[in-house]
C-alpha cells in the first residue's frame, strides 16, 4: 500500500547481518491463500519487537532504531482492510496487545495511517492518535554559484560516494565524538552493503556538493519517486557550526531543485527543506482495552512466568 525502503531485503538482510540490535527482530507474515491452483502469495510484512512486561502483558513496537525512519508495515493495497485485521488479530491472539501497537512517523496523506484506525475499529481496539508539531524550515537559499551537485549514476560512483560520505562524517565533530560510521566496523559494513543492494533496486542514492572538484557535503537518500528518505548527510567542517549546516542545506536544496516536488522525509530540524516543513507527523497507538481486575493481571502474571520458564531453546 505505501512503499516503505526500510522493509525491504536490501536492508533489513544487512541489518540482521552486521547489527546487534536487529538480531530480536521478529517478523509477522500474512499469507493469502491459494485458490483455483494458485501459488499462495505474500500481502503483509511487519518486522516487530517484543517487550515483556511482569503485570502488563506483552506490547508490540516497531524495531525502534535510530537507523529505520519510519515503521509502518508492507500491506497489499489489494486486500488492505483484511490483511490489517489479520495482522491485528494474529498480535492479539498471541497476547501482544496489553501495551499496544505503536506506529510511528505517518504523514497526514499516508493511507496506512486511516486503514490502521479502520482495522482497529474493526476488531475492538482502542486508538489513541498524537500529532507532532511540524518542524521548521531551514531558510537556505541555496549554495552559491560556485558549488555544483553531482549525483552517483553507478554502482561504483556510489560505492565512492558512500566512502567520501563516512569520511566526511569522521572529519567533523560526529568523528570527535566517537560515534562516526566508519569508526564502528559493524556500522561501515552494514551501510555499504546496504547502499549496495537498494541502489541495484534503485532505491538509494550519493548526493555530492563540489566545489570545483572537492566534495564539501555529501547525503545518501532512500527511497524512489517525489517522497524519499534522508538516511545520511554530512559536510566538510567549516569556521563555524553554522556554516558547516549552510553547507549541507545547500547540498539538500540543491536536490530538491533539481528533481521538483521532491519531498525528503526524516530530516533533523537543521535539514529540512521548505516542501517538508510545515507537515505534520501523526503516531498511532493501537491497544486491546482489556478489563484491568485483579484476576486479569493475575492471569497476564501467570502467563508471563510460563513464557520465562518454558521458553523454547533457539
Amino acid at each position: 500500500m505505501t512503499a516503505n525502503p526500510f522493509f525491504e531485503p536490501g536492508f533489513l538482510l544487512p541489518a540482521a547481518q552486521h547489527l546487534v540490535a536487529f538480531r530480536d527482530v521478529s517478523v509477522l507474515l500474512v499469507w493469502q491463500d491459494s485458490t483455483g491452483g494458485q501459488e499462495r502469495r505474500l500481502v503483509g510484512f511487519m518486522p516487530y519487537r517484543r517487550k515483556a512486561r511482569m503485570l502488563r502483558g506483552e506490547s508490540v513496537t516497531g524495531c525502534e532504531d535510530d537507523r529505520l525512519l519510519c515503521d509502518w508495515p508492507l500491506i497489499d493495497r489489494d486486500a488492505a482492510l483484511p490483511v490489517a485485521g489479520a495482522l491485528l488479530r494474529a498480535l492479539r491472539a498471541n497476547g501482544m496487545m496489553g501495551e499496544g501497537l505503536r506506529v510511528h512517523g505517518l504523514a497526514p496523506d499516508n493511507p496506512l495511517r486511516l486503514l490502521l484506525a479502520t482495522a482497529a475499529r474493526l476488531e475492538g481496539l482502542a486508538i489513541i492518535a498524537s500529532l507532532r508539531a511540524p518542524r521548521p524550515a531551514s531558510g537556505s537559499a541555496g549554495p552559491g554559484p560556485q558549488f555544483s551537485l553531482h549525483e552517483a549514476r553507478n554502482q561504483s560512483e556510489l560505492r565512492d560516494g558512500v566512502e567520501i560520505l563516512m569520511a566526511l562524517e569522521a572529519s567533523g565533530a560526529t568523528g570527535r565524538a566517537g560515534s562516526a560510521a566508519v569508526q564502528d566496523n559493524r556500522e561501515a559494513a552494514f551501510l555499504r552493503a546496504m547502499s549496495r543492494n537498494l541502489a541495484r533496486e534503485k532505491l538509494c542514492r550519493v548526493s555530492l556538493l563540489m566545489d570545483a572538484s572537492r566534495t564539501v557535503a555529501a547525503a545518501l537518500t532512500l527511497g524512489r519517486g517525489k517522497r524519499r528518505w534522508l538516511y545520511k548527510a554530512a559536510a566538510e567542517e567549516a569556521g563555524n557550526q553554522q556554516e558547516t549546516w549552510d553547507r549541507q542545506d545547500g547540498l539538500l536544496a540543491l536536490i530538491q531543485r533539481s528533481s521538483p516536488g521532491l519531498e525528503l522525509l526524516g530530516l533533523g530540524d537543521q535539514f529540512v527543506l521548505p516542501a517538508s516543513a510545515g507537515m505534520p507527523v501523526h503516531d498511532l497507538a493501537l491497544s486491546d482495552p482489556s478489563p484491568r481486575r485483579p484476576i486479569d493481571l493475575a492471569r497476564r502474571l501467570r502467563a508471563s512466568l510460563d513464557r520465562g520458564l518454558f521458553r523454547p531453546r533457539p
